[in-house]
């Protein structure tokens, strides 16, 4: 079983770095301090993510550029919305860029603050990177088998010389 390659239904654990087109890094797994774990086929990433890890040995770093359609979507214009500032009550107007929580029926959404007028605010409750092209490099470190969940390596990934 030496150096096997990662398969759906198994716990792996990668860092990742996501950039945009410009190559401007909106997400470092290793900046924040803690790789990715997931099950890989499971469905909890973005499918392209997914699809790039499946055959992925430890050690072994792979690049995966997504249409914004295989990411988080086109922009939908629906989604924006112009709000009454009184809507927001006693809080304070956060500054454009902001993200807010909104409770629509029971539940909790995230908007961006994209204009603010006199009156009236407009929010953006589209995800904030739909629209764009996205790219990972995507590095595995560890293949977690039954009972390494606590942060242990599995042997493959020591004879590989990863943590």
């Amino acid at each position: 079983m030496y150096n096997m390659q990662a398969v759906e239904g198994e716990m792996v654990k990668v860092h990742y770095v996501g950039t945009l087109e410009d190559g401007s890094v909106f997400e470092d797994s290793r900046q924040r301090g803690e790789p990715l774990q997931f099950i890989v086929g499971h469905g909890s990433i973005l499918p392209a993510f997914n699809k790039t890890v499946v055959g992925m040995r430890a050690g072994e770093t792979r690049s995966v550029t997504i249409e914004p359609e295989e990411a988080y979507g086109p922009v939908n214009p629906d989604l924006l919305r112009v709000i009454e500032k009184n809507a927001l009550g006693d809080q304070e107007i956060p500054d454009i860029g902001s993200v807010v929580m909104f409770s629509i029926d029971d539940k909790q959404y995230p908007a961006q603050i994209r204009a603010i007028e006199e009156e009236e605010i407009m929010v953006d409750f589209n995800h904030p990177l739909a629209g764009q092209k996205i790219s990972f490099e995507i590095e595995l470190i560890t293949r977690v088998t039954e009972g390494e969940e606590s942060g242990k390596s599995n042997q493959d990934d020591k004879e590989t010389g990863q943590d």
